[in-house]
């Protein structure tokens, strides 16, 4: 792919006698000011002919990203400076001014020498950007993929300003549509068979080297005759195939991509397997290293040299050819799939239809008993969708019991460990030998289930939704959770590491988070209780403050407290855990001024925080509902009360009883 091996940019007989000419001393009297500017005048003219040589066989492809860096490279430039130093001595020597003609060739060498860099990262450029581009189809998943491949290889083999036929470049152009389409053949068959990804990845390297060679017309090409042998095609082709410096590499670059993405993949907890942007990445990048650096080998073999600095920029230029290319490939392709690595354990699906909501992750996630009986085309590794089926999605586990009907109706389910489902549903199960929780993930209408928790990479996907129903853990370790910080409101004013020192030793698990705002962290137990953890100073009083009714009875108004509130120390102050009696947040907005003026006609309260979120609804003994607050510094005494929120408000209460009743 890259322009730089096609073009030899440090010729030894140019190199050689510019060296000459350089540290000529000023008395050698062995050779005259002729000499010295005859051999300049070849040093220019010979880089002005590699100047053009390259420039001409640049491909369209090459020149669309040159072409544009023009501000980078500067090889215009150096050019025109190389070309106009040439004619100004050729001009003086023609004048017979010889002495001019001699401080003029001085500057030949510095002038060859920023050419030659000029070239040197023009060809760079031209490599990535062809690279990459070719990339970007190799890993694009669909038609759209094999259509930016072909074009890409086919403007990578145009050369407008070549000295070859049209023939030749139209059979070139033949040649590299077949070598982008065999190495797409290649990867998408790493799908079918499951392959994993270092092993994906190295095999496109060495698929890609071996059609390097076999679909090259210059493989077949005698220089010295200018005729096309197939026996010297053959013997270049097993040649550059079983080289053993390149096969090394192959061996090295695999063992090395293994561990280095197992590791990768083990800290971020499967994402590397299991989504499908970054895996392509990082099988383009290892691709790109493994043919860069057995190009590299097979290069520096021929020629005799040894030059660890062109090693080490080359393969990593085409590293970063294939890590971009495929992120390229991935972010346009027209469905956000990619080739099921070995080891990813996960399914993906595009909603077709259905009786429910299309926001299926929000709707489980919202509730345990939630499900959606959906119509589905799984996405095949290809990038291509399944015939049409039903599936049942819902959460799972030993005590949550399985939709029957629409199960026996369902192609296939979705939900938590297969062993849950009774005997007969197994088999429909997406994933029928998960024995653990299985996780949901939506972007838009497609939905991918994996058999771990893969964190969210792309915007617009929504975080993922556990299926199974976790068992209680203490309180201690699901304040240590990552995932919890995401559940507060405010993150910068709860210490978790704190409170699960603190908690260590609470007896009662506990089930979920349920929220975190300014004041409290909020917890559901496993006995159905509420355990609440707020830095707010603790009022003795909070948990039984009660109001005088119309009649003259008192009227609890606070929520319950279960046991005895525990106060310990923070850096800035103190914090309390206690807890709570379990209330539904049901409360409808129009309950606030009523329970305001409630408090204000007792004349003790004002509820000045006034947020139907502050309340909820307890089971009475009668079978009814009374309303009680579950933020106790909502309500305070009239006193200590902010004077621009109190607010009066009509009593439209019209019901009395020990709580407030609705």
């Amino acid at each position: 792919m890259s322009q730089s091996d096609r073009i030899d940019l440090q010729s030894p007989a140019v190199i050689d006698q510019s060296n000459d000419l350089n540290h000529a001393p000023a008395q050698d009297t062995a050779r005259t000011t002729a000499q010295v500017t005859a051999q300049a005048l070849d040093l220019l003219q010979r880089e002005a002919r590699l100047h053009d040589q390259q420039i001409n066989e640049t491909s369209l492809l090459g020149k669309a990203f040159t072409g544009v860096s023009e501000f980078w490279h500067h090889s215009g430039d150096t050019g025109t400076r190389v070309d106009d130093l040439t004619r100004r001595i050729q001009a003086d020597l023609a004048a017979g001014k010889s002495a001019d003609a001699a401080k003029l060739a001085a500057s030949a060498r510095e002038v060859v020498d920023a050419d030659q860099a000029a070239l040197k990262s023009r060809s760079q450029i031209a490599g990535i950007g062809a690279g990459t581009v070719q990339a970007a189809g190799l890993f694009m998943a669909g038609r759209r993929g094999f259509l930016v491949a072909g074009a890409a290889a086919a403007l990578d083999n145009i050369k407008p300003n070549s000295s070859e036929s049209l023939g030749e470049q139209l059979t070139d152009i033949g040649l590299g549509i077949t070598r982008a389409t065999v190495l797409k053949g290649t990867y998408a068959a790493a799908g079918k068979f499951n392959l994993g990804m270092a092993t994906t990845a190295v095999g496109l390297g060495v698929t890609s080297r071996f059609t390097d060679l076999t679909l090259n017309r210059k493989t077949y090409l005698d220089e010295t005759t200018g005729a096309y042998d197939s026996s010297l095609g053959l013997q270049r082709v097993v040649a550059g195939t079983t080289d053993a410096g390149a096969l090394t590499s192959d061996i090295v670059s695999l063992i090395v991509a293994r561990g280095a993405l197992g590791k990768l993949n083990q800290a971020t907890e499967g994402a590397l397997l299991n989504n499908k942007i970054v895996s392509n990445m990082a099988v383009g990048a290892v691709f790109g290293l493994t043919k860069g650096s057995s190009d590299e080998v097979i290069r520096q073999t021929r020629e005799g040299v040894f030059q660890p600095g062109e090693f080490a920029s080359r393969t990593l230029f085409t590293g970063f050819s294939g890590l971009a290319g495929a992120g390229l490939g991935g972010v346009f392709s027209p469905r956000t799939v990619a080739t099921n690595f070995g080891g990813a354990h996960s399914r993906e699906y595009v909603i077709s239809g259905g009786n429910t909501s299309p926001d299926v992750a929000s709707r489980l996630a919202s509730s345990q008993s939630a499900f959606s009986f959906l119509k589905v085309r799984e996405v095949k590794p290809g990038g291509g969708l399944a015939p049409e089926q039903n599936m049942l999605v819902q959460h799972g586990g030993e005590n949550i019991p399985i939709k029957t009907e629409l199960a026996a109706k369902a192609d296939v389910i979705a939900s938590c460990n297969a062993n849950c489902l009774p005997e007969g549903l197994r088999s429909k199960h997406i994933m029928p030998s998960l024995q653990s929780s299985l996780w949901l993930t939506q972007k838009g209408n497609h939905i991918s289930f994996a058999d771990r928790r893969i964190g969210a990479f792309t915007v617009g996907e929504a975080q993922p939704v556990a299926l199974g129903k976790s068992g209680p853990v203490s309180v201690s370790e699901i304040l240590r959770n990552p995932t919890t910080l995401d559940k507060l409101n405010n993150k910068g004013v709860h210490d978790l590491g704190l409170y699960a020192d603190v908690l260590k030793g609470f007896k009662v698990p506990a089930k979920r988070v349920i929220m975190g705002g300014a004041d409290s962290v909020v917890l559901e137990l496993a006995d159905e209780s509420i355990l609440k953890i707020t830095h707010q100073t603790w009022r003795p009083e909070w948990g039984f403050r009660t109001y005088r009714n119309a009649q003259g009875q008192e009227v609890r108004f606070d929520a319950r407290i279960i046991g005895k509130p525990q106060t310990f120390d923070r850096p800035d102050g103190m914090a309390t855990y206690y807890i709570q009696e379990r209330a539904v947040t049901d409360v409808r907005e129009s309950t606030v001024p009523i329970f305001a003026h409630r408090l204000q006609q007792d004349g003790r309260w004002a509820f000045w925080d006034r947020d139907y979120t502050q309340l909820g609804t307890v089971p009475l003994k009668d079978g009814g509902r009374g309303l009680v607050l579950l933020d106790y510094d909502a309500v305070r005494a009239p006193h200590l009360v902010p004077k621009d929120l109190k607010v009066p408000h009509e009593d439209r209460f019209t019901k009395e009883d020990r709580f407030d009743r609705w």
